[in-house]
């Protein structure tokens, strides 16, 4: 089936003098052809993460092509969230347990200004994937505060439409 979710990454590791590089892919191809009631189909939300936890996609998402509203029971199998803000200490968390996104998450996936986050996460639900704002160091990328605003995202995901 077309319609692949397909990215790469490298990382430069170690010191200078050492320097070497490892990368790889994490890609992803829907089994099945999304339909009303089955299969699995894109989602895309040009987004706001807010202060206060809550669900990262809504049912008011749709799948691409109108096919099938999002429901909070559908599985996330493929993910990419992208924080659009150019001010360094705007970061967002990501909570994959329906727990409460905060910057002191033991588990949280925090993602600075301008960073992309890509992950395979298929026993997250919708109503499971949470998010707020926090406030980064602005100089390492570590969550170091609570945050009060709000962060523009993009959300591209690969859900299994479970009807």
């Amino acid at each position: 089936m077309a319609d692949k979710a397909i990215s790469s990454s490298n990382a430069g590791i170690f010191l200078d003098e050492i320097r070497s590089a490892i990368g790889g892919v994490l890609n992803y191809e829907p089994a099945v052809a999304i339909a009303a009631s089955a299969g699995e189909g894109w989602v895309f939300s040009d987004g706001t993460v807010n202060s206060t936890s809550s669900a990262l996609l809504t049912t008011a998402n749709g799948f691409q092509g109108g096919i099938s509203a999002v429901a909070t029971g559908d599985k996330v199998m493929w993910i990419a969230v992208k924080n659009l803000s150019t001010t360094s200490t705007d970061g967002i968390c990501l909570c994959f347990d329906g727990g409460t996104a905060a910057y002191t998450l033991v588990d949280g996936v925090f993602i600075g200004a301008g960073e992309i986050w890509i992950g395979k996460c298929p026993n997250t639900t919708v109503a499971n994937l949470i998010a707020a704002t926090v406030t980064m160091d602005g100089t390492y990328g570590y969550p170091s505060a609570a945050h009060t605003g709000a962060v523009s995202c993009h959300v591209a995901a690969i859900l299994k439409n479970v009807g």
